[in-house]
């Protein structure tokens, strides 16, 4: 399955669970939406907000500073407190180089261990960051998705 973007707006229900300006919210992508949705109507979830959350983290290809938006922060009822990134399962492996060596394979490949280790530097931030102010982080795909019961086109 290809990740495509589909970016729109989320209208938030239940107000007072969304911290941040519930006029601002903005899904990348369809899991994010449906991710939006389970946070806003989840009677675990207490509160929640969408890239309210600035990690810094020193990125691999250019050696520079850069500024890294968590894509959620959720709080459940429980006190369990969470930072999590949504992104596509082949998002989260190491890409594998093509079997047919083309321009075209060998951009791709090249692209795909770019992303990878930009992602593995945000992560290891985020991680440590989360440790620091005692909160998880997670980077969850639409398998974590599917085992909470949401349906993943």
């Amino acid at each position: 399955m290809a990740w495509r973007p589909q970016k729109s707006r989320y209208i938030v229900e239940h107000l007072h669970k969304y911290s941040g300006n519930p006029d601002r919210i903005t899904a990348r992508s369809a899991p994010e939406r449906t991710l939006m949705k389970f946070f806003d109507t989840n009677a675990n979830v207490k509160k929640w907000n969408s890239e309210g959350v600035v990690v810094h983290y020193i990125s691999p290809i250019d050696g520079e500073k850069h500024r890294y938006i968590v894509d959620f922060y959720a709080e459940l009822v429980d006190g369990t407190k969470l930072l999590i990134e949504y992104k596509p399962y082949d998002h989260t492996i190491p890409p594998t180089p093509p079997k047919k060596q083309t321009k075209k394979s060998r951009e791709q490949y090249e692209f795909a261990l770019r992303r990878w280790a930009v992602n593995q530097a945000k992560w290891a931030a985020a991680r440590a960051y989360a440790e620091k102010i005692g909160v998880k982080f997670a980077v969850w795909t639409e398998q974590h998705l599917r085992a909470l019961g949401m349906r993943v086109l």
